[in-house]
């Protein structure tokens, strides 16, 4: 499911084909850009290419396709985490940098941004993902990036996630 994205040249065309995963029938393994594993449902094998794929290009492609199967569903009654030019900035900064700050103007999108990359990375990779987010206080991050956590969570079925709303915490 997800969005439907126009390829804008022929070589993104091709990357995107050679990136989404596909079932290899002479193997009858899934092939994730080039990553070999056993079967699964695709937002699994997303998520692995997403955590375990070699490029940073890879992964950014792999980051924009598991928001569109979490929160750009059709049967959502509207697209959660809207791909735009300052989002796009933002993820492939968080892919790319090991320490990152962000600073922009109010309601640009950054706390959405981050919450849902927050989840997604600990979604690939539970064990090895620490998501700390601050705010000024608790009240005012339930304003801004806790809301938007609790907002992206909210939507995702039999998520493996344990939500204390009280004291601002998910595990």
């Amino acid at each position: 499911m997800g969005l439907p994205r126009k390829p804008v040249d022929t070589k993104q065309t091709k990357e995107r084909v050679v990136l989404e995963p596909r079932i290899d029938k002479a193997t009858n393994k899934m092939d994730v850009g080039g990553l070999i594993i056993p079967i699964t449902n695709t937002l699994t094998a997303l998520l692995y290419g997403f955590a375990n794929h070699p490029k940073p290009i890879a992964r950014e492609y792999y980051f924009w396709r598991v928001a569109d199967e979490l929160w750009n569903r059709d049967d959502l009654p509207e697209h959660m985490f809207i791909k735009h030019p300052w989002a796009e900035k933002i993820i492939h900064e968080c892919i790319n940098e090991k320490y990152l700050a962000i600073g922009g103007a109010a309601s640009s999108g950054k706390s959405h941004t981050l919450a849902g990359y927050g989840i997604i990375k600990w979604l690939a990779r539970p064990r090895d993902t620490l998501v700390l987010m601050t705010s000024t206080t608790l009240r005012e991050a339930r304003k801004r990036v806790w809301g938007s956590v609790i907002s992206l969570l909210s939507v995702i079925d039999g998520a493996p996630i344990n939500i204390r709303d009280s004291i601002g915490s998910a595990n």
